[in-house]
């Protein structure tokens, strides 16, 4: 039995297709993962998802679970990534939680060599708003993020991508995370999210308005985390654009 439970997002139209997909390729190539806990969560009111995408996810294994009491800000489609954590904090029953975009496509068991201990995972982001070395622009954002959330911007850490090849600060995607239950992390994260989105902080250019990626690096670091970066062999992972 795998000792990870994992948790994505669904509302009507394309988001419904994207998650089925998802679903597909978790269940076909995730290998040891592909046994894993799921919950599908419908964080906000609406248009109920169809009859068939609900039959499929119940063949997928998967739990669809309605759940809007968990979102924090139901008018902000990102938001629904903070009531699902919300969920899955509180109903799962496996030592490793791990949210999943569903814009994903599923391509090997993506967590084969995470260490004991560990009280998260990602993967370096390397579009903006990074910090890449010798570029200062985005640095007065980092900086007032990291104080507004309790970092220091000078202990986030420099970090060498492995692909594309680069030297950032380390900037986590949230596309793809996994969290240890017990580490109160899902609390901080939430917490965060909600610090972000009323403090109104955004960059210049408007490279940075979801506060769900941009709140990671700061309170890993700023809480004393012990991370690990998913390298491309733990990351078997294909973003997806579906029309």
């Amino acid at each position: 039995m795998s000792k990870f439970s994992i948790v994505c997002c669904i509302e009507a139209g394309r988001l419904e297709y994207e998650t089925c997909l998802m679903l597909a390729t978790w269940r076909q190539f995730g290998g040891d993962f592909s046994d894993a806990e799921c919950f599908v969560v419908r964080g906000r009111s609406g248009t109920e998802i169809s009859d068939a995408s609900r039959a499929f996810i119940r063949e997928m294994g998967a739990n669809y679970v309605f759940a809007p009491e968990y979102n924090p800000a139901p008018w902000f489609n990102y938001s629904n990534k903070i009531c699902a954590v919300r969920f899955l904090q509180e109903a799962a029953g496996t030592e490793y939680l791990v949210w999943l975009d569903s814009d994903v496509l599923i391509a090997g068991n993506p967590f084969r060599h995470i260490g004991d201990g560990i009280d998260f995972a990602g993967r370096c982001e390397y579009l903006p708003p990074a910090v890449h070395y010798g570029n200062g622009t985005h640095i007065p954002y980092w900086e007032k993020i990291s104080r507004l959330l309790g970092c220091n911007y000078d202990e986030i850490p420099w970090f060498d991508l492995d692909f594309p090849r680069a030297r950032l600060k380390l900037f986590f995607n949230s596309g793809i995370f996994v969290w240890r239950k017990s580490s109160g992390f899902a609390s901080n994260y939430c917490a965060a999210f909600e610090k972000i989105l009323k403090s109104r902080y955004a960059t210049r250019d408007g490279s940075a308005w979801y506060a769900d990626q941009v709140c990671l690096s700061p309170i890993v670091i700023g809480n004393g985390y012990r991370w690990q970066h998913l390298d491309i062999q733990d990351h078997p992972l294909f973003e997806v654009a579906v029309r």
